[in-house]
Order: C-alpha cells, then sequence, then structure tokens
C-alpha cells in the first residue's frame, strides 16, 4: 500500500518489506529516526509500549494469584533474554557492536535501573501521558488512572 501510494505513511516496529527492499518513494519520516527519538525520551521519559498482558477477569477473581504469577514468569524471561542478547556472538548475527550498542541503550534509557521494567511504578512516565491521550482522543468513556488498569498483585514491586 506505501508502494502504491494508496496510504502514506505507517507506524510499525519493523520496517516493512518494500522499505528493506528500497522501493522508490519509501523512506523514513525522520531521516535520522534514532536521534529523534532519543530526544523525544529525552524530554518526555517515555517509552513506547510494545507488550501488554491481559486476563480474563472471571479467571482474575477466581484465582487472583495468576495475576502475581504471571507478572514474574514475564520478569523471569525478560531476564533470561536480557542474558541471552548478550551473549548473542555464539549465533549467525553481525556482532561487531551489538554489546557497545546494548550497553548505550541501556545507558540512555535505564540508566543504573533494570532495563525495560515491568508493572505499574516505574512506568508512570508512559503510562500516565497513554491515559491522558486516550481521554482526548475518545479511546475511553473517562480519563482513567493507571491504577485502575493494574490488579493490585502486581502494583508493587517485590525484590529478592
Amino acid at each position: 500500500m506505501l508502494v502504491k501510494g494508496e496510504i502514506d505513511a505507517m507506524i510499525t516496529a519493523r520496517p516493512p518489506r518494500c522499505f528493506m527492499e528500497r522501493a522508490p518513494g519509501v523512506r523514513r519520516l525522520f531521516p535520522d529516526y534514532r536521534a529523534e527519538e532519543e530526544r523525544y525520551f529525552a524530554k518526555t521519559g517515555i517509552f513506547p509500549i510494545m507488550h501488554v498482558i491481559a486476563m480474563q477477569r472471571q479467571a482474575y477473581e477466581a484465582n487472583r494469584w495468576i495475576a502475581r504469577n504471571l507478572f514474574d514468569a514475564f520478569e523471569a524471561a525478560k531476564r533470561a533474554s536480557i542474558a541471552r542478547l548478550y551473549n548473542i556472538q555464539s549465533s549467525y548475527l553481525p556482532t561487531a557492536w551489538l554489546t557497545d550498542d546494548l550497553e548505550r541503550m541501556h545507558r540512555l534509557l535505564f540508566g543504573e535501573a533494570e532495563p525495560w521494567p515491568y508493572g505499574l511504578e516505574r512506568n508512570h512516565s508512559t503510562i500516565d501521558p497513554f491515559l491522558i491521550y486516550c481521554d482526548e482522543q475518545g479511546v475511553t468513556r473517562r480519563r482513567l488512572s493507571a491504577e485502575e488498569l493494574f490488579p493490585k498483585e502486581v502494583a508493587f514491586e517485590v525484590r529478592i
């Protein structure tokens, strides 16, 4: 649709095939997108939400422990995935600057904190503006608070 001019733009986590194949007229909106993204994050603290876990209310209300168990399972999976990123040198991917890029990204986005934090407390800077936008754009019937979106079992952080 981009190549045919049926749409003017798209937002996607990965470049479409027509971009990768250098189709005429298909380009990034911001040529130096990385600098733009870094500038926006530095200004707002907003890191785009990429994944959301949802559960049926009936299942949650019958077994409230499910929320915390899911949260903890995904947290463990995230930690394992981050560890794999740093050990990717054994794969077939070109890795000349991968570790340096990972460390740079971590410093820019998270400082000394854990990368890609889960849960409510450490994500207010992203969730609160999101809820404002939802209200302003009519996606929700009223302005929701972040606390309304999360079960109390995952609203707090557990450190061992």
